[in-house]
């Protein structure tokens, strides 16, 4: 019997997508270009993890959304087969329309791919926080796409970037909203919930904060509503704990309070400003920094964070755009990332 040649199903260690992805698209690559054709046999689960220097879990996860989807069939006692034909393999096209780069976005991104399927096609654009920018991207390229996500502009859409929408929805494109809802445009999403962050991720941790004399805030002005939504749950949940706090936008470390920060900008302030007076976070006072990114882990000594699962956003957008989950909102609460800081 003559299985899928070594090459077709390689795993490149370069690649950012997990292992058992690659396998798929491999795969459906396979189809697709006619290399593998209906009734063609795979290597046994034992000899792919052989051949590719992969776990039985990886393969195993592999060939199971494979025969979910329709594309490979098993036969008891006698292995694996292709079961689809290359005019069966459609690309799935997907577009997430987001505000602006920053790398928190990333991670939406690769929750997104890590939970469609290896025929999927996932695109970004940027709006830059303008609807009318959205809208025009949307009335240019979104008929391309069979679904979008989509990182409203603000708390309002406006009619332009609504009209758009709606077009899309009504020719039958998935809309589904991320990060926060539009006020003017109820619509399936899943969100942070911003007023809610600090009490879900510091309730927890009550008893600790309290052996700081003061709390303090640092949000830049202007504020958007992203902002002000943090401010005042900040606010409230040091109101509801009894805890003494600040909302100073120029906040100066002093030793033995602890700082929350909402953007870089602000937190590389704090921690030079502190240096110069020779003090350090984690040490002489504390520090918390909202949204979680790979340098927090760097940064004297570490970095504690306020985050939400960004990855978990992006799976949740799969699985709208899959059918696996219908519901009109999602919320993913706030955790705290804990490290030398705080």
């Amino acid at each position: 019997m003559n299985y899928i040649a070594s090459e077709f199903i390689g795993i490149d260690g370069n690649d950012h997508k997990p292992k058992y992805r690659q396998l798929i698209a491999a795969v459906l690559r396979a189809v697709a270009t006619g290399q593998l054709g209906i009734g063609a046999p795979l290597p046994s689960i034992n000899r792919l993890c052989r051949d590719c220097n992969i776990s039985r879990d990886t393969a195993v996860k592999a060939y199971a959304e494979l025969a979910r989807d329709g594309v490979i069939r098993s036969c008891h006692g006698k292995g694996f087969f292709i079961a689809a034909a290359a005019d069966d393999l459609r690309e799935l096209r997907v577009l997430l329309l987001m505000d602006t780069i920053n790398l928190y976005k990333e991670d939406i991104y690769r929750g997104t791919i890590a939970a469609l399927p290896g025929n999927a096609r996932t695109d970004m654009l940027f709006h830059h926080f303008s609807p009318s920018v959205a809208a025009t991207l949307l009335r240019q390229q979104g008929s391309s796409y069979d679904g979008i996500g989509i990182i409203p502009p603000g708390k309002m859409c406006g009619e332009e970037l609504i009209a758009a929408i709606k077009t899309l929805s009504e020719g039958g494109r998935r809309i589904f909203m991320l990060d926060w809802p539009a006020d003017d445009l109820p619509m399936p999403g899943a969100f942070q919930n911003f007023q809610h962050s600090f009490d879900a991720a510091l309730a927890p941790y009550k008893e600790e904060l309290r052996r700081y004399r003061r709390l303090n805030l640092s949000i830049s002005k202007p504020y958007n509503h992203i902002l002000a939504e943090l401010n005042d749950g900040f606010v409230q949940f040091c109101t509801r704990q009894q805890l003494n706090f600040s909302t100073d936008e120029a906040a100066v470390p002093v030793a033995g309070e602890l700082y929350l920060t909402v953007n870089d900008l602000d937190m590389v302030k704090l921690i030079k400003c502190g240096l110069a007076s020779g003090l350090r976070p984690g040490e002489d006072y504390g520090l918390i920094t909202y949204n979680e990114t790979p340098v927090n882990e760097l940064i004297c000594g570490g970095l504690s964070s306020i985050s939400t699962d960004f990855i978990k956003l992006g799976q949740c957008f799969a699985d709208f755009m899959l059918g696996r989950n219908d519901s009109a909102v999602t919320v993913i609460p706030a955790r705290l990332i804990r490290r030398h800081s705080f």
